[in-house]
């Protein structure tokens, strides 16, 4: 992490895998792809969510406390201080999904009404969710790419980049909005 110019550098990932003697264990591995290998801007939320976590384990000794392949200095472990996988993650989503669902369906019975139901999350859904909210922030769609480390814009377009009734709407209005502004600018009746 590079907290002076508000990057992460991605470079490498750690999978809980079978081994070449067939055992499960932590490996560093290179990213899937060469588009993988980027440098991610961090939000001002991120850098400074990032640097409590990390004084945070500097304070408690924790932040070398695991050594894989070569690589030390993880920020994020479990509550009993294990490197995390992206299953036990998975875990943790479906536990909070099912029992927000759960108290929801309750409150529904209750109340008279249809429950609103979460839909199952996963770390990978978090990834589209994160690459929609950016696409509808009006991100740069190349820039988006890279931050997504896609190897062409077809696949960040199309995959990650979903297009709902409410973005849609929200996309024509701006449309309008713009078309009245140009309008009033030169003098013309929008229409």
């Amino acid at each position: 992490m590079d907290f002076k110019n508000k990057f992460v550098k991605i470079d490498h990932q750690l999978l809980y895998e079978l081994d070449e003697e067939g055992k499960r264990r932590f490996q560093i591995c290179p990213p899937k792809t060469i588009k993988g290998i980027r440098k991610i801007p961090l939000t001002e939320k991120a850098v400074h969510a990032l640097k409590k976590q990390k004084e945070y384990m500097l304070k408690h000794g924790l932040i070398d406390n695991h050594t894989v392949d070569g690589h030390s200095g993880f920020v994020f472990l479990t509550k009993k201080f294990q490197l995390w996988s992206v299953v036990q993650l998975d875990i943790i989503l479906h536990k909070i999904v099912y029992d927000y669902n759960s108290i929801e369906v309750a409150a529904g019975i209750l109340e008279g009404r249809e429950p609103e139901l979460l839909p199952n999350i996963t770390a990978h859904i978090l990834r589209h969710t994160a690459c929609t909210r950016m696409a509808e922030a009006g991100m740069d769609q190349r820039t988006l790419q890279e931050i997504m480390g896609h190897s062409n814009l077809a696949i960040t377009m199309k995959v990650y980049n979903h297009v709902d009734d409410k973005r849609m709407r929200d996309e024509i209005e701006k449309f309008d909005e713009k078309r009245s502004r140009d309008s009033r600018a030169s003098g013309h009746i929008a229409g």
